[in-house]
């Protein structure tokens, strides 16, 4: 089983443009080794990156250790996680492999790929376990980063914004480096 959802990181980069931006994670987290099996970093979070990063998961790709498709996807219930393209027409959650019904419900990524799914209780980050791996991910490693802006007005550190407006920001690039190597 692996979760999926987005999360947008409380810390501004660069972009290509020169502008101060928060970046988004989409990620897949394996629920017998905790691990991330793909993710993607983006600045707008779609269905196309749901797939890239869960094909980047499936992918056995040299230094990782959790590869091959899931049984099933716990997912989010955005649009995007819900989309024509992830989930297919959401009449058979629980099949997987199908074979024949509506051709179009069968162009779906889950659906070719095998996977079932199951949508998370809306509204309840607790029913979403990754929601645990982005709190470490921000606790242990984001703050300490520039441009850290906090996720609520009690930890917002003080001088954050002189910090965007100065340009002491990780570009997108160095963030994504430091990402890879470092936190994940």
């Amino acid at each position: 089983v692996w979760f999926g959802d987005h999360h947008i990181f409380d810390l501004f980069v660069i972009d290509s443009q020169g502008r101060a931006r928060r970046p988004w994670l989409t990620a897949w987290m394996d629920a017998a080794s905790n691990r991330v099996a793909g993710w993607k970093l983006s600045f707008t979070p779609n269905s196309q990156t749901i797939m890239e990063s869960l094909v980047l998961g499936i992918a056995k790709t040299k230094g990782s250790d959790v590869w091959g498709a899931p049984f099933l996807a716990y997912i989010d219930n955005g649009k995007d996680y819900r989309s024509r393209a992830i989930e297919g027409d959401g009449e058979h959650p629980e099949a997987t492999g199908v074979i024949g019904g509506d051709p179009k419900a069968e162009e779906s990524l889950l659906r070719t790929l095998g996977i079932g799914y199951r949508h998370a209780t809306p509204y309840n980050a607790r029913a979403k376990p990754i929601e645990r791996l982005f709190g470490l991910i921000e606790g242990e490693w984001i703050r300490g980063l520039p441009g850290y802006c906090g996720n609520g007005i009690d930890i917002k550190p003080e001088g954050y914004m002189e910090e965007i407006r100065r340009g002491k920001l990780l570009t997108f690039e160095e963030f994504a480096v430091k990402f890879a190597l470092e936190i994940l």
